[in-house]
């Protein structure tokens, strides 16, 4: 098994030894595409998660019309657009804070995913309809 690129422990916590029971991405190719073909995918830094798994899919084999099929919906540009700033970078246990939601949790898969589902959830409390805003004012 390939090792994580040196930044990876620094910044996330995770680490090579965390990762030498878990399955390679290739080997659950299919059950992903089945997940995210034809989807919007939301992820805290879209853009981040976007090329990484563009990166994969292709080096999979995975044709132009499955990536074209997957659009992607940046749930830190949301947050900051609902918060009035006009850029978009702040650090989801930022986000978090800001918006009075519980303790952080370690950088996990799932609980990003569920923090970034609450820090929206709160910031549309606030703001109502933060897709329909946020496209409204990039028109």
């Amino acid at each position: 098994q390939a090792s994580l690129p040196e930044k990876i422990p620094e910044l996330t916590g995770i680490t090579d030894e965390m990762l030498t029971d878990e399955p390679f991405f290739f080997s659950k190719l299919n059950e992903i595409l089945t997940v995210i073909m034809n989807r919007k995918l939301i992820a805290w830094n879209a853009d981040f998660d976007r090329e990484r798994m563009t990166r994969e899919l292709i080096a999979a084999g995975v044709g132009s019309a499955v990536l074209s099929s997957i659009e992607w919906i940046d749930a830190m540009e949301l947050y900051s657009h609902s918060q009035g700033r006009s850029r978009k970078w702040t650090k989801l246990i930022v986000a978090k804070e800001e918006m009075g939601i519980g303790e952080s949790q370690e950088h996990r898969s799932t609980a990003d995913c569920l923090d970034t589902l609450a820090v929206l959830r709160a910031a549309a409390r606030e703001e109502g309809d933060l897709l329909s805003a946020a496209e409204e004012e990039a028109e």
